[in-house]
């Protein structure tokens, strides 16, 4: 089976409701962040991501609006990949059992790599 669509029907069962659901929005809000230089600390940073359980499509809701991002899921996991035209990759990944969930930020800023990872849960609603 095809592991988006695996963890499509993961989200749904989860979620008796709404079974008749084709999109599901996750609201992300993450409230921890730790840099490349090994810096932890508090931040307020949220993303949201609509997955369309039958298209197996996926998009991530930023200032700019709407973009399309890839979905990957096998079990009780469903990550998110964003690929950005500077060649950076940024990834979130969701624990659906605990909505648990981890921003990774593999970014170049004026040729200077900048990676960072954020730590917080994700509000699913189908």
């Amino acid at each position: 089976m095809n592991g988006r669509l695996t963890a499509g029907l993961l989200l749904i069962a989860a979620h008796p409701v709404g079974a008749m659901a084709k999109v599901i929005d996750f609201e992300c809000h993450f409230v921890r962040t730790c840099s490349e230089a090994n810096e932890c600390g508090q931040t307020d940073f949220n993303l949201q991501f609509k997955y369309d359980t039958s298209t197996s499509k996926a998009f991530i809701i930023g200032n700019a609006g709407l973009s399309e991002v890839e979905a990957y899921g096998e079990g009780p996991g469903l990550s998110f990949l964003e690929r950005l035209s500077s060649g950076a990759i940024q990834s979130t990944t969701i624990n659906l059992a605990d909505q648990r969930a981890v921003h990774s930020r593999h970014t170049i800023i004026a040729e200077q790599a900048a990676y960072s990872q954020f730590y917080g849960r994700c509000k699913i609603h189908v």
